[in-house]
């Protein structure tokens, strides 16, 4: 009685072991991929990613990692395919959207960019590094009015941020006002020095 008692036990702890090891394996591979992806090893990790989401195709962690893991390798392609299943299942993953947005601008699809950060910002209006993104791609598009507009608005409340400074002086640039933009230039480069000289 004993010893089928002992096989019961066994073969209940293998079933469980079984079971178990099977319902964790995307668990298992994301963690994996996770870990490499943190240590900037994003080839790597994307062979963990696909093999949880062999598993469990709709695990929207892997999908989301994957993206960026694609994106941080330059497949681009890749990266935007990951990231729009990532906003089919979740259409308010703003980060996402976001970084959506930055791969189609790679790309130079700077329409689509474009509509992807006007959705995130009018979700986050406060998101100040979501504007200058977005007029950074205004300007690549040869938008520079646009740009410039919201530019001004960002230095209006922080005159002293320098991206937007930067930004808005290549705006200025490459509308043909070279003049206000060699001054901007002048004054970061001298802002820059004092950084320095006080170190």
């Amino acid at each position: 009685m004993k010893k089928v008692f002992i096989v019961i036990l066994a073969l209940i702890a293998f079933v469980v072991s079984v079971i178990y090891h099977r319902t964790q394996q995307p668990d298992i591979n994301y963690h994996q991929g996770h870990r490499l992806f943190k240590r900037g090893r994003f080839k790597d990790a994307v062979a963990f990613y696909q093999r949880a989401l062999q598993i469990e195709p709709l695990k929207i962690e892997a999908l989301s990692d994957l993206g960026y893991a694609y994106q941080w390798t330059a497949k681009y392609d890749e990266a935007i395919d990951a990231f729009e299943k990532v906003l089919s299942l979740n259409p308010r993953e703003y980060k996402v959207k976001e970084s959506l947005a930055k791969v189609y601008s790679w790309k130079k699809d700077y329409k689509k960019s474009i509509s992807l950060y006007k959705e995130v910002i009018n979700a986050d209006r406060d998101n100040i590094d979501f504007k200058k993104n977005l007029a950074q791609v205004y300007i690549w598009d040869g938008q520079y009015d646009k740009a410039k507009g919201i530019l001004e608005s960002i230095l209006r409340v922080n005159p002293d941020d320098r991206k937007a400074k930067l930004l808005f002086a290549m705006a200025l640039q490459y509308s043909g006002e070279a003049g206000q933009a060699i001054k901007i230039y002048e004054d970061l480069l001298r802002k820059k020095d004092n950084l320095g000289a006080g170190l």
